[in-house]
């Protein structure tokens, strides 16, 4: 019986889709947590020098 049910359930997916997800995952990643990373950097006192991140210019960090 277990294997009837894991049968309905496989679903093959392009490697095409694969990486689509993915880019997307990581876009939506960056979207919503570089203002965090760019505070606690800009924040950071061990650094040599002060950071001077802008939070909303995450464009640089994606490349």
């Amino acid at each position: 019986m277990a294997f009837g049910i894991s049968t309905i359930f496989k679903k093959k997916v392009s490697e095409e889709k694969v990486a689509e997800l993915f880019v997307n995952i990581i876009f939506n990643a960056v979207d919503q947590g570089f203002g965090e990373v760019a505070e606690l950097l800009n924040n950071d006192v061990n650094l040599v020098s002060k950071a001077r991140i802008d939070p909303e210019d995450q464009d640089d960090f994606l490349l």
